[in-house]
């Protein structure tokens, strides 16, 4: 198990809930993340219009979620290297965070390379939403249709949290900025 900010160990829903509040704030605070997330859905919505068969499916999936993580660590390696910095512009600290950009960029690429190989595998592409051909591939470009429809409104009803946050009271008495 996971320990929570104050050392307790949480349970296994609360570690769910985190990474959740986690992929909710990256959505809302950072640029990058939400060109990802509508790209994601685009791949999505087209696996489902296209139907490629089951393993191209997997392949393309599989892009988005590196392409999701490397963008989640790159936000958390900002985050931390602002936190150390303390509001000082250091050269390391720009290198730091160039470099956890860097990996979203390969990442990324990779992702695309994987995408144009499914699109040329697919041609001629014939518009297939109604069809029953690749239902297995189908299914799955749904459910994660269906996971990034509850990350955005997830990320919409919290919104003011991460934009607002709540200050501790060493800094500001509790009060929101």
């Amino acid at each position: 198990m996971h320990r929570s900010a104050h050392g307790r160990r949480q349970s296994l829903m609360a570690s769910f809930a985190a990474a959740l509040d986690g992929m909710c704030y990256a959505l809302v605070t950072e640029r990058n993340t939400k060109i990802h997330f509508v790209g994601a859905c685009l791949v999505l919505v087209w696996n489902l219009c296209v139907r490629p068969p089951l393993p191209l499916v997997t392949a393309t999936i599989a892009a988005v979620c590196l392409v999701f993580s490397a963008e989640l660590v790159n936000t958390s390696v900002e985050r931390l290297v602002d936190l150390a910095a303390g509001g000082r512009v250091h050269s390391l600290a720009k290198f730091a965070k160039d470099v956890a950009a860097a990996a979203v960029l390969m990442v990324s690429v990779g992702a695309v390379a994987v995408g144009g190989y499914v699109a040329v595998a697919m041609l001629p592409w014939h518009f297939r939403l109604w069809s029953l051909a690749h239902l297995g591939g189908a299914l799955v470009s749904l459910v994660g249709l269906i996971f990034l429809f509850i990350l955005a409104l997830c990320s919409w009803m919290r919104r003011k949290l991460y934009i607002y946050p709540i200050v501790s009271e060493e800094t500001n008495h509790g009060r929101r900025p």
